[in-house]
């Protein structure tokens, strides 16, 4: 495993990536950095995802109630508006309930509302006239060796166990996993309609523009570099607040105190050109589902509505205490995503790759979404998507909501309601455990392409992760 630094090489090549043009296109003019208030009710520190979502939910749940947001950058400037665009109707930490029989019927009901979440966001975008390339195709998972057959198989079955039917997850034989996509080597594929692709950077436009009609006041530009309290530092002068919310992710690493919360880990992505209607009859996906297989290292991948396909694979360990903004295209980073791309469809391999880019998402040390607010001190801050937060985000943030309003709520003793942010062991030891849960995937995966297995190198994976 190459851990990625935060320095950027001189001369570096900073491509922006395939959402970002649509970005620059659709964004408008924010207030004056110079107009940044002393004093406000609601000060919401984040321009991503959980920031704008929260604001939305809290200004129609109040719409009397004075909102600031703060962004360093500008609004998707981080994971919100790099990721690989899959709306899932899932979210980190129902596995871990689902596997344990005592908290499985919870595990079920948080699945459920996450997949409820979905036709949520898609409410939201008809009802504010927001155009993001929503399309709900689903995610198709495929087999490509033995070994992932094996596993994928014996999941799909616990997941019938667990309380779901075929109509959430559809197992499919080698045939019609090649019929959905001609995945190089397929030997069969899990299906699941709980899933939408959207072009995130124009989602993060549309809500920007909702909030600023409902009167959110949103200013870019402006970092926070410190917070005591209710009181915030940033570059543009000091702000008190009344109420905080911290929706930072993996850019909580560059506040000071609050490194330790999270571990950065970046997530590399390139687009092809547009596809051609010949080429795209080699490859299916005809409904646009997104598409995966069932290595370890995590892979991911969509057919954009512009005939492109847009694919990423993670994880790298972002050392440093500040997060580098891009990463220049010649990194090594962007052949490995080529690599898995051309391993999935090798017809792709003489096509142009017209944008190479990264984010940064975080992982939080509980490994699960975390809601959290506190009425007595009035901060409260949510996250820990683990590069699962397009839908994720929009849940936890009506959850949010709710706390701060103590509104009505069938979550009350959720197991993603925390009190406190907790704490990463501190380095060496962290970076020393990512390092050997990295390595030990791609040994194990390597193993299984191979036609081999490696259970030594599945079992430490497992153990860590």
């Amino acid at each position: 495993m190459v851990d990625v630094t935060s320095e950027r090489p001189a001369g570096a090549d900073f491509g922006p990536s395939l959402w970002a043009e649509a970005l620059s296109h659709h964004r408008e003019k924010t207030q004056p950095a110079a107009d940044l208030p002393t004093q406000a009710d609601v000060v919401i520190v984040g321009g991503g995802f959980s920031g704008l979502w929260t604001a939305y939910y809290l200004s129609l749940a109040d719409p009397h109630r004075s909102i600031t947001l703060l962004e360093a950058e500008h609004v998707g400037f981080g994971a919100s508006g790099r990721n690989g665009g899959w709306c899932m109707g899932w979210a980190e930490g129902i596995d871990a309930l689902l596997e344990r029989p005592k908290t499985r019927t919870e595990g079920l009901r948080w699945a459920r509302a996450m997949q409820s979440t979905l036709g949520e966001i898609k409410s939201v975008l008809d009802h504010e006239s927001i155009d993001c390339d929503f399309h709900q195709g689903g995610t198709l998972t495929t087999a490509t060796n033995r070994a992932q057959l094996a596993r994928l198989q014996r999941h799909h079955d616990q997941l019938l166990t667990w309380g779901f039917d075929e109509s959430d997850f559809q197992w499919l034989a080698q045939k019609e996993a090649l019929d959905r996509a001609r995945v190089e080597g397929a030997l069969g594929a899990q299906l699941t309609p709980h899933c939408a692709v959207i072009h995130p950077a124009k989602l993060v436009a549309g809500l920007a523009r909702v909030l600023r009609a409902r009167g959110v006041r949103i200013y870019e530009r402006v970092r926070v570099t410190s917070i005591r309290g209710l009181m915030l530092s940033t570059n543009r002068g000091n702000v008190a607040c009344e109420t905080l919310i911290r929706a930072t992710e993996a850019y909580t690493r560059e506040l000071p105190g609050y490194a330790r919360l999270v571990v950065p880990v970046v997530s590399a992505m390139v687009a092809t050109a547009p596809l051609s209607d010949a080429l795209w009859a080699s490859i299916g996906l005809a409904d646009r589902p997104t598409f995966c297989d069932a290595r370890r290292v995590t892979v991911y991948g969509q057919r954009t509505q512009d005939g492109r396909i847009a694919f990423g694979a993670r994880a790298r360990h972002v050392r440093g205490t500040s997060l580098p903004a891009q990463y220049a295209s010649t990194n090594p980073i962007f052949e490995e995503v080529e690599r898995a791309l051309y391993s999935l469809f090798p017809q792709l391999s003489n096509h142009a790759i017209t944008h190479r880019w990264a984010g940064v998402l975080a992982i939080s040390p509980r490994r699960h979404l975390e809601v959290a607010f506190d009425r007595d001190t009035q901060q409260g801050h949510l996250g820990g998507y683990m590069g699962e937060g397009v839908a994720a985000s929009n849940f936890a943030a009506r959850r949010l909501v709710e706390r701060m309003m103590n509104l009505p709520s069938d979550w009350v003793d959720a197991p993603f309601y925390v009190s406190r942010p907790k704490k990463w062991i501190p380095d060496p030891m962290r970076s020393a455990g990512i390092a050997i849960a990295r390595h030990a995937a791609e040994r194990a995966d390597a193993a299984e392409q191979k036609g081999a297995t490696s259970p030594f190198w599945g079992r430490v994976f497992n153990a860590l992760v």
